[in-house]
Order: C-alpha cells, then structure tokens, then sequence
C-alpha cells in the first residue's frame, strides 16, 4: 500500500489536488476490495469507509446528545462516482449531502445547506490515516500481504515481467 500512499502524498506536496483527491477516493475501493472480496463494489466502499474513515468525519453533540455525521459511506461513494465517472462534485443519490466543494484553504469539515466543503490536503491525509490504520490491522494477514503484492507495480527501475525478459 505504501506506493498509494507515496502517491498521494507526492501528489499534495506538488499542488496535484486532483491527482491526490482521485487517488484518495479510490482507496476505499483497492483496500475493501482486498479486505470483503466477495462483496459488491458499493457494499465493499462503505463497509471499508465505516470501519476505517467514518471516524473522521462524525462528532457526538453534547448539548443536543446526537451524534453529527458530516460525511456518511453512501455520500462519499457517490462522491466516488461522481468524481471518477463524470468529473462532477454534485451527487445524484443523495444521504446527507447534495453536494461537495473542495478546496485548499484552512476550512474542513463545514456543512452548509446539504453542500459539504472539505480541505482537500485534509481529506487525503484522513485517507491516509485510514489506510494505515487498516495495513497495521492486517500485518499479520498472509492473504491480506499477499494480494496487496499482487497489487498494480509501476517499476522505476530495470525488472523481468518474465523470466527471460528484461527491461530497463
């Protein structure tokens, strides 16, 4: 997992909101489609954002005594689609909110009128989080280690994608 998180943080580190924003939202799928193989893309998302991101995103009120939930599983998988498939950071099946704006500026976390806006370089860096969290859970996991190996691999350096075969 250690390339995704490279990226990403690579990706803040130059200004490439979207390339870090992109990856981020992916996440959720690479790591539950590891951890719930035989789930659905949606149901593998959110129960991945439920255990490991949904944390972030929920404060319990203690003058109301409820729980605010800015951000729930089904909204950010929305979000996902929305986002990868059309380049559009409004939400057809809405939970809690119509709408996402991003940014770069200090705010994070402010919902106003069912639109959520969130600090990019921050919702990344609660992906990242999540991720590690979830990678310490399953050190120990051979099949977990396993599939993360067989995990996409761009070489930066001379390697054989077979024996025989040399590149670089």
């Amino acid at each position: 997992m250690e390339q995704f998180t490279k990226a990403i943080k690579q990706c803040l580190d130059t200004n490439n909101w979207y390339g870090a924003l992109y990856l981020s939202l992916t996440m959720p799928d690479i790591c539950g489609n590891i951890s719930y193989p035989n789930s659905k893309t949606r149901e593998r998302y959110e129960l991945w954002f439920n255990k490991y991101l949904s944390k972030f995103y929920k404060y319990f009120n203690r003058v109301s005594q409820t729980e605010v939930v800015f951000l729930t599983a089904s909204d950010c998988y929305a979000l996902r689609c929305s986002a990868l498939h059309e380049g559009v950071d409004n939400i057809k099946v809405k939970d809690v909110i119509a709408r996402f704006s991003f940014s770069t500026l200090s705010s994070h976390c402010n919902l106003f009128n069912n639109v959520l806006c969130l600090n990019v370089t921050h919702f990344c860096e609660d992906v990242i989080k999540a991720m590690e969290e979830w990678d310490k859970e399953n050190e120990n996991d051979v099949l977990t280690k396993t599939k993360i190996q067989n995990l996409l691999t761009i070489h930066e350096e001379p390697y054989s994608p077979l024996q025989g075969v040399w590149y670089g």
